[in-house]
């Protein structure tokens, strides 16, 4: 892929990351400890250090070519949605993650199939703090944006508007349901683990995800 097409998906990935960062300033994701750091582009620097010298754009492009290959099999699985936003999915989750695998091998041509990858897609909300593991609020919401990339292109019926949580604390664990606009629930989901300290609380709670 030639700069001028990387540079326009960095800039996405920005959008995303760090709206307002500019070269060299970093910042630490939920996830991260003390002296870990993600770039304005959203790499992680524990992972892909950069060499010295390399600004934050070089540093980007080098670390895209990890990525190429699941962006490119997702992309041709699934035309119809926009290719810069597939690559937002697979960048922020990771080229080998359970949602990157599911794009690559995306079936929405059955009801099974979209559901599978809505599954895929939307389980993908846990962090690792401190060597514990949570579920995210931030995540769940990222993740159902996600998803929406490729409902709208696919299944519009799809599309989740709403999400509410509830907690059953004799089973240990926090429900998550999923609705469309017309109040029809899509999926409901659960973790076992506890929400992640930064998270914020919205146990009880029905959010937007289009005010997200």
């Amino acid at each position: 892929m030639d700069d001028t097409k990387l540079l326009s998906l960095a800039t996405t990935i920005q959008q995303r990351e760090a709206p307002n960062y500019t070269e060299g300033q970093y910042h630490r994701s939920q996830e991260q400890g003390p002296g870990q750091f993600t770039t304005r582009y959203g790499v992680d620097l524990t992972k892909f250090p950069k060499n010295e010298g390399e600004n934050d754009f070089d540093h980007f492009k080098r670390t895209y070519s990890t990525f190429a290959t699941s962006h490119t099999q997702a992309s041709q699985k699934l035309p119809k949605a926009n290719s810069a936003d597939l690559f937002k999915i697979i960048w922020n989750a990771g080229a080998t993650s359970k949602p990157a695998k599911a794009l690559a091998e995306a079936d929405v041509a059955t009801p099974v199939g979209k559901n599978k990858l809505f599954a895929s897609i939307n389980s993908w909300v846990g962090v690792n703090v401190g060597g514990a593991d949570y579920w995210s609020y931030g995540l769940t919401v990222a993740r159902a944006k996600d998803w929406n990339i490729v409902a709208k292109a696919y299944s519009p019926d799809m599309v989740i508007t709403d999400v509410k949580f509830w907690e059953d604390k004799a089973a240990k664990r926090t429900y998550r349901q999923y609705l469309n606009s017309e109040g029809k629930v899509l999926r409901t989901m659960y973790a076992t683990k506890p929400l992640a300290p930064k998270s914020s609380n919205i146990i009880g709670k029905t959010i937007k995800i289009g005010d997200k």
